[in-house]
């Protein structure tokens, strides 16, 4: 089973390397930084509600279990941005690799929970999350690009997000392997909040200075059809 996970683990792992690469040679400006990150929007939306609210829903039994997750996801969350806004932050390039940071982590625990529940979720969770990950590491990359960051540092946001979804994959098969399914429950629930936040405060927050066009509706709607036409096709 870990051996799968790290297997299957190097597909997003390469592609956040590969947008700290991409991210390095080319600083996308305001225009094309608000559509990269529509897109990754919709693209974890899907993966918010496609593998972890419907699973959350499905384990009536465990209620409790799902409100502490909401509840400690959301306070991690708040922390952060509070922590953000005393450094002097106001959702900018450190924010949201922060941001990003925790939600790889998350996903890689995901994708460690897929291998541990079976079924192939864990191969497919992997595949659809290395098409976010690419575009988040590429929002993520570029916010630090366009900070006036040495090119070097958008090269080691994309190699860091590359890291923490393998640390997270592993730890998500050698944690929840064993695990009770309230503890499963609630990381899940965690989880949705980390990546609904990232969607909502930092994604589309952060680009909010471009005006909004139909065009960026279309780009967002696009990443999260994307996501589950590749579900249906491989289920």
């Amino acid at each position: 089973m870990l051996q799968q996970a790290l297997l299957f683990t190097l597909i997003p792992l390469a592609t956040a390397v590969a947008s700290g690469v991409v991210a390095s040679f080319w600083t996308p400006g305001p225009g094309a930084r608000s559509y990269i990150q529509h897109f990754a929007a919709g693209i974890v939306l899907a993966a918010v509600i496609g593998e972890l609210l419907s699973d959350v829903v499905s384990r009536q039994q465990h209620v409790l279990a799902a409100v502490v997750g909401f509840v400690l996801g959301l306070g991690l969350m708040l922390g952060i941005k509070l922590a953000s806004h005393a450094g002097g932050g106001h959702g900018g390039g450190a924010s949201l690799v922060v941001t990003a940071g925790v939600d790889t982590l998350v996903d890689g625990f995901v994708i460690g929970l897929g291998f541990v529940v079976g079924g192939g979720a864990g191969a497919l969770l992997a595949g659809a999350l290395a098409i976010e990950l690419f575009f988040l590491g590429l929002s993520a990359s570029a916010a630090v690009g366009a900070s006036g960051r040495p090119g070097r540092w958008t090269l080691a946001v994309g190699a860091g997000l590359g890291v923490l979804v393998m640390v997270g994959s592993v730890a998500g098969v050698l944690i929840l392997g064993g695990a009770s399914e309230s503890v499963v429950t609630a990381v899940l629930a965690f989880g949705s909040i980390a990546l609904l936040y990232l969607v909502t405060e930092e994604l589309l927050v952060g680009v909010r200075n471009v005006p909004e066009t139909p065009w960026h509706t279309l780009v967002l709607f696009s990443g999260f059809i994307l996501v589950f036409v590749i579900e249906m096709l491989v289920h």
